[in-house]
């Protein structure tokens, strides 16, 4: 997720300020060729209409559809915009690190606002981290050596969420991605027109702008994860660049993570002596 453009305060948007970003976004992106209408005034045009086709295309064969759901504002989003298409959607959460406090309380706030259950697995990263004793000690790693945990591929996860649901096993799983996040999604998204029918993957918000997704959050007023308040984004990883922050504003969930994964505070200490080095460099050039 690329740092937001909502403002966050006690998880909540700020409207005032979204719509003074939004507004400077769409001029932006007006002098940049793009559509400066909103995403309902767009209906005839290339992107929206892919979306239409593809969602039409799905729903002759059901109505249900998976949702990667990272309770960033492109997931979010999409939930919001596949329940306006008429979809039935069944979420499914990877935890980078299972039982954090921070996500549990989002999610159990995203499952009251859509009043939907949320599947929450631990993600291949943690499985793959945790197996080969990424920071743990050695008496750890001999643990974790015995109980190795599976990690399993984008497939598995939509046919574990197939079975857990009780779907069809042709269901799609949507991601909110788009084409704006990065040259490769946009040629990878654009290969597949939005569809891909080999993974099963479909991308609902593909041709999205910043300020489509903002006027979504504020349309439907839904919140956003105290993590936008922290990092600017969620939460997605277990080194210096999200640590610092985890322990200082929480400090229990930065526990757990200390629990499975023992020498975290080394992640922290490289910090200190980067921030060192750096020091020293720069008063050396001074100098």
């Amino acid at each position: 997720m690329n740092k937001s453009n909502v403002e966050v305060a006690n998880g909540k948007i700020n409207s005032k300020q979204t719509e003074k970003n939004s507004k400077r976004i769409r001029s932006k992106e007006a002098s940049n060729g793009s559509p400066e209408k909103k995403f309902e005034d767009r209906k005839n045009e290339g992107g929206v209409k892919r979306l239409l086709t593809n969602s039409e295309f799905l729903k002759k064969s059901s109505n249900n559809i998976i949702l990667s759901f990272s309770r960033g504002k492109d997931s979010i989003v999409s939930w919001l915009l596949l329940k306006e298409l008429g979809f039935n959607v069944y979420p499914i959460y990877y935890s980078l690190c299972p039982y954090m406090d921070f996500e549990l309380e989002s999610l159990k706030y995203y499952e009251d606002f859509f009043k939907t259950k949320i599947i929450k697995i631990p993600s291949s990263t943690f499985n793959e981290l945790y197996s080969t004793g990424y920071l743990q000690t050695k008496e750890a790693i001999s643990i974790s050596k015995k109980n190795t945990i599976s990690t399993y591929s984008n497939e598995d996860i939509r046919l574990m969420a197939i079975e857990e649901y009780g779907l069809d096993k042709n269901t799609y799983i949507a991601v909110g991605a788009t084409v704006n996040d990065s040259m490769q999604r946009r040629i990878g998204i654009n290969k597949v027109n939005g569809l891909n029918h080999k993974s099963k993957k479909f991308y609902p918000i593909a041709d999205f702008t910043v300020s489509d997704i903002e006027e979504y959050l504020i349309k439907y007023k839904v919140k956003l994860p105290i993590d936008y308040k922290i990092w600017g984004s969620t939460f997605d990883g277990l080194n210096l660049r999200w640590l610092g922050e985890l322990k200082e504003h929480l400090p229990k969930d930065f526990d757990l993570v200390k629990m499975y994964f023992p020498f975290i505070e080394a992640e922290l200490f490289r910090k200190e002596l980067l921030q060192l080095w750096d020091k020293k460099s720069i008063e050396k050039k001074i100098n």
